[in-house]
């Protein structure tokens, strides 16, 4: 499968639902579960999902990927700056908790 996964049939999926869900869940395993040979859905864990859903609420939002190719395009230019001097710039800008 191109995208990585075991396929799995209907009739495998039934005799080993429990195992399945655990190697999803567990170890993320990806399954394509096909009928008659036909792979019809995908069976991931729950942390997965959230992975895959988190990365296409941050694709789809066009704001949010202009900032990261401007970010990117910057970072490539050799416009950046390190890291303790903007921790310093940060610190002398915070009030003190006296």
């Amino acid at each position: 499968m191109a995208l990585g996964g075991t396929q799995i049939s209907l009739a495998e999926l039934r005799e080993q639902l429990g195992k399945i869900v655990q190697e999803a869940s567990k170890r993320g395993k990806r399954y394509f579960i096909t009928n008659h040979s036909k792979a019809e859905a995908v069976l991931v864990g729950l942390l997965e999902w959230e992975k895959m859903n988190e990365t296409m609420s941050i694709l789809s939002n066009q704001e949010l990927m202009t900032q990261i190719q401007a970010s990117l395009a910057e970072i490539e230019a050799g416009d950046v700056e390190e890291a303790d001097a903007v921790f310093d710039e940060i610190m002398r800008e915070c009030p003190d908790d006296e």
